[in-house]
């Protein structure tokens, strides 16, 4: 039986995506999708079709011009009223730029004593100024080491400067949702449980069955994150401003793939996301005594562009998928149905639908 409605947003710089979502178990049904986005650049994209030879036939491009914020304010206030978004039994995730994550390892003890821990002496696990930073931490995994128990927790370190603009912005709209999450934390638990869903059932409680190592690419236009799955827990993340606009399918022209120009410039927009995501297996790497992850999952905006998952594997060595583990896929219903092309998207929505608070 599938839950009531669930309402959700993610926030992606000033881009909106608000939906209402059913849920059963890992079944997803998307009742309901919008967004809104008040960036300064081609953001009003007239449909485009897909032909045969996977290139785009030419579609008309809106420019739209930089709102005040003033006028920013008022635009996505009248968006929250006509999409009825409940100021507060809503969650939220958001993408939250300079973010550091580190994972730890200590001792299991009682909450009390660990929220003191990581409250009082939190600097000794940061190389820089915590005093310039929230630092927030959640129980990745508790097990027994040597007959001690222990605990692996993930500190999340987020700019103060960004989660103040932040909270102000949800002020200025009248928005306190019950429940803030971040988009890395929303994919990673998403990519987690569809991992540890692919072992046989038979086997789920085996823990010789070994869930594999993933990195979890959410490719946008403006701005790349990378989260790193060792055995389905949170390892690392890492993100990066991209200039990848020209890729969007609706704008670009280097989508033929019988074209070596067109091969040549995607490899060229993509070169700095493979340089650091080459980083990052090469540090996963040095602390596994060798051993790289098992696959690279693709998704964000541009996570089904035509020979993208080519040139990841090609670049990288590693098998690279478009989408989630076991080829899952949410259902879209009713007035979202037509979203259902861009399923791959909205990852992080997935993720923040299968949060259990």
């Amino acid at each position: 039986m599938f839950s009531k409605k669930l309402s959700l947003a993610v926030i992606q710089g000033q881009s909106w995506t608000f939906a209402q979502v059913k849920k059963n178990k890992f079944k997803l049904k998307v009742t309901k999708l919008s967004q809104y986005s008040a960036e300064g650049d081609y953001t009003d994209i007239i449909e485009s079709k897909v032909i045969e030879n996977n290139s785009y036939e030419d579609s008309e491009l809106t420019m739209v011009s930089e709102p005040s914020e003033l006028e920013s304010i008022t635009q996505l206030k009248a968006w929250l009223k006509e999409n009825k978004v409940p100021t507060k039994k809503l969650k939220l995730a958001f993408s939250c730029p300079g973010t550091i994550t580190r994972m730890i390892t200590l001792p299991k003890m009682p909450a009390k004593d660990l929220d003191k821990l990581l409250t009082e002496q939190v600097s000794q696990y940061f190389t820089f100024n915590v005093a310039d930073y929230l630092v927030d931490y959640r129980i990745v995994d508790v097990f027994e080491e040597e007959g001690q128990k222990r605990q692996r927790i993930l500190l999340a370190a987020l700019p103060i400067l960004q989660w103040k603009t932040f909270c102000s912005s949800l002020e200025k709209m009248g928005l306190k949702p019950a429940v803030i999450d971040l988009t890395a934390d929303s994919l990673a638990r998403l990519y987690g449980k569809l991992l540890d869903q692919e072992k046989p059932i038979k086997k789920r409680d085996d823990p010789s069955d070994k869930i594999s190592d993933i990195a979890i690419v959410d490719l946008g236009t403006k701005r790349v994150e990378f989260i790193l799955l060792e055995k389905g827990l949170f390892f690392l993340y890492s993100d990066q401003e991209a200039e990848l606009v020209g890729l969007n399918p609706a704008q670009n022209s280097v989508q033929n793939e019988h074209s070596s120009n067109s091969s040549g410039s995607l490899e060229d927009l993509l070169n700095p996301v493979l340089r650091t995501l080459g980083e990052f297996l090469t540090f996963f790497a040095a602390r596994h005594f060798g051993k790289s992850i098992d696959y690279i999952f693709l998704t964000g905006e541009l996570a089904d562009l035509p020979m993208v998952k080519e040139l990841f594997e090609t670049s990288l060595g590693v098998e690279t998928r478009q989408g989630f583990p076991g080829e899952w896929r949410p259902e879209f219903v009713r007035q979202a149905k037509e979203k259902h092309i861009n399923w791959m998207k909205y990852g992080s929505l997935y993720g923040l639908a299968l949060r259990e608070d």
